[in-house]
């Protein structure tokens, strides 16, 4: 560094006010005023790397004005041109609120001079959707806007609701200049899959309910239709002799008796076949093929079944 640049940084910093405020008996506060001589110190000797980062962890711990002055001059010698330049804005605004006029001269005067050496970064976005938060290392921008950005690789993130987040590294060349970078447009996430929902019992079991309602009507109707044939065969003794010869009327009697018995045969015949199957497959869908299964039903005629699965 040449020797009028060098008297050029260290009349701005003692315009700045580069002395800190006198530590307080917080702890906070004596670590940072540690750190800013150090990075004081540090800067002094010419490491800037190490002294910008001691001073950024002071003004962390413990805000000032000197030390917001100092870390923007570190900044400006690391070359890290948009830091610096916002940091002196930073520091005349504080000037100005404070009252300290020649501070507040000072510092836009660096802003100024650092203006032209800005490298400046626009992010576009082709198609906006709702709530888009978009940050460029961390921090919220927006997008369209020519941002001045340090030199280096910067973490470029986009991220809405229903959307996949997007990152991206942006290389930005030392300034000055001015690039732009493109999102891409934002994906929207898949659809949740939707987990398989475990069938009913009813939806299980819908072929043995059936065929058990079957079953239950066709026992129904074989039992009415054997009382009826036991009704009309008793009212036909009335119209035949113990040898069986009837008139015509118990003939007709019989006649009848021996039709509602036939329809309680196949009535019987069908509840059992239904309450049977039904059954099985009912101990089947619950595991229990080893369980016996015993279904004697009677009425009338009679019936009776027996199974084991």
């Amino acid at each position: 560094m040449s020797w009028a640049r060098r008297a050029s940084s260290i009349a701005a910093g003692a315009a700045l006010g580069l002395t800190p405020q006198l530590a307080s008996a917080s702890e906070a506060e004596a670590r940072a005023d540690s750190l800013f001589r150090e990075g004081k110190a540090l800067l002094e000797r010419g490491e800037i790397a190490a002294a910008c980062e001691r001073l950024a962890q002071s003004q962390a711990l413990d805000p000032g004005l000197g030390t917001l002055g100092l870390l923007a001059l570190c900044h400006e010698r690391q070359g890290k041109t948009a830091s610096a330049w916002r940091e002196y804005r930073a520091v005349a605004e504080l000037a100005r609120a404070q009252g300290q006029a020649e501070r507040e001269r000072v510092a836009l005067t660096r802003a100024r001079e650092l203006e032209p050496k800005l490298a400046k970064l626009t992010v576009r976005v082709p198609r906006l959707v709702p709530n888009l938060v978009v940050e460029l290392d961390g921090e919220a921008i927006e997008p369209g806007d020519a941002l001045p950005v340090d030199a280096g690789s910067l973490v470029l993130r986009a991220r809405a609701p229903g959307h996949r987040d997007h990152e991206q590294v942006v290389r930005v060349a030392a300034g000055p200049g001015e690039q732009s970078v493109t999102l891409p447009a934002l994906e929207p996430n898949p659809p949740a899959e939707q987990p398989e929902r475990a069938p009913s019992f009813l939806e299980r079991n819908t072929v043995a309910l059936t065929a058990l309602g079957v079953g239950v009507v066709g026992l129904a109707v074989g039992t009415a239709f054997g009382l009826s044939a036991r009704s009309k065969h008793q009212e036909s003794d009335a119209f035949c002799d113990a040898s069986n010869r009837c008139d015509p009327r118990g003939i007709e009697l019989r006649d009848a008796a021996i039709a509602r018995a036939t329809w309680s045969t196949v009535g019987f015949a069908v509840g059992v076949a239904g309450v049977a199957t039904g059954t099985t497959l009912l101990v089947l869908e619950r595991g229990q093929s080893g369980r016996a299964v015993r279904l004697e039903l009677s009425a009338g005629l009679g019936a009776q079944l027996a199974g084991r699965f």
